[in-house]
C-alpha cells in the first residue's frame, strides 16, 4: 500500500466473517460498484447486481446493469474477457461500506465471476462518516467572531484546530446557536455544541482540536455532507490500488 491505512477502514482477513457479510449483501440485493485500478487500461467503471457467492472459490457472481454495460465501448467489453484482470469493488450492507480487491475469472455477456482477495476492508460503523476538508469544499464556520476552516466534518459534527490559548473559549457543553456552515457552495445553519478538545499532536500541545456536535443540522445539510464523505472514503480506497 502506498498510503497508510485510514483508521476508519478495518481490514477483514477471516474468510468466514467476510462470507457472512457477502451473504448479507445477497439477502439485501445490494449493488456492487466496480472500477479498474489506477493506470489499468482501458479504465472501467460500472454497477453490477450481486447474484451469488461461491464460498469454496471465494468468488462473487455479478451481473452488470444494462445501462452501464451499454455505455462500455468495444475495448472495455473485450477487457472483461481478460482472465485475472484486476477490479476494485465496493458494496454496502445496512449502510456499512465494504471494499475489496478482485480478479475476473469468467464472463458471459453481462455476467461476471470475480474472485475476491483478502483482506476485505470494512468502513467501521460510526454515527456519521467523517470527511477531511479539502480546498474544493470551500468550507468555513464563524465562531466568536473568527472564521475557521473545519479540520474534519460529518453529518454529526465538525472539529476545528486552534491555538491552545483560544480553547478555553470553547468549554464542553457550551452551545453556539445559528452558526452558518459554508460547504461546497451551500450554506447550512445549525447549533454547535462543544463535545471536547485535545492536543492535535501527541508531541506538542501548541495546537488543539476542538470537536463540536450539530444539534439541528437540516436534512439537506446531512445529505450533502454524507454523500461527500462517502465519496471521500472511496477516494482514499482508490489511493491504495
Amino acid at each position: 500500500m502506498s498510503a497508510p491505512l485510514d483508521k476508519d477502514l478495518e481490514p477483514l482477513s477471516d474468510r468466514k466473517l467476510v462470507d457472512r457479510y457477502v451473504r448479507y449483501a445477497l439477502d439485501f440485493k445490494e449493488i456492487a460498484t466496480c472500477h479498474s485500478p489506477a493506470g489499468v487500461i482501458p479504465p472501467l467503471h460500472f454497477h453490477a447486481a450481486i447474484l451469488d457467492f461461491n464460498a469454496e472459490a471465494f468468488a462473487l457472481g455479478l451481473e452488470i446493469n444494462e445501462d452501464p454495460f451499454a455505455d462500455l465501448n468495444y475495448e472495455q467489453r473485450a477487457s472483461l474477457d481478460q482472465l485475472e484482470r484486476p477490479l476494485r469493488l465496493s458494496f454496502s450492507v445496512n449502510d456499512v461500506l465494504f471494499f475489496a480487491h478482485a480478479r475476473i475469472t469468467s464472463r458471459q455477456e453481462r455476467k461476471l465471476v470475480v474472485a475476491l482477495d483478502l483482506p476485505v476492508f470494512k468502513l467501521q460503523r460510526r454515527s456519521a462518516v467523517r470527511l477531511k476538508i479539502m480546498k474544493e469544499h470551500a468550507a468555513c464556520v464563524e465562531l466568536n467572531g473568527k472564521k475557521f476552516i473545519p479540520h474534519d466534518l460529518s453529518a454529526g459534527g465538525l472539529s476545528i484546530v486552534m491555538d491552545k490559548n483560544e480553547k478555553d473559549r470553547y468549554a464542553p457543553g457550551w452551545e453556539f446557536p445559528a452558526v452558518v456552515l459554508r460547504f461546497a457552495g451551500r450554506e447550512f445553519r445549525a447549533t454547535l455544541e462543544v463535545a471536547g478538545a485535545h492536543p492535535l499532536r501527541k508531541d506538542s500541545d501548541r495546537l488543539w482540536k476542538v470537536g463540536f456536535r450539530f444539534k439541528d443540522l437540516p436534512p439537506a445539510g446531512e445529505d450533502a455532507i454524507t454523500k461527500e464523505a462517502i465519496l471521500y472514503t472511496q477516494k482514499i480506497w482508490a489511493r491504495w490500488l
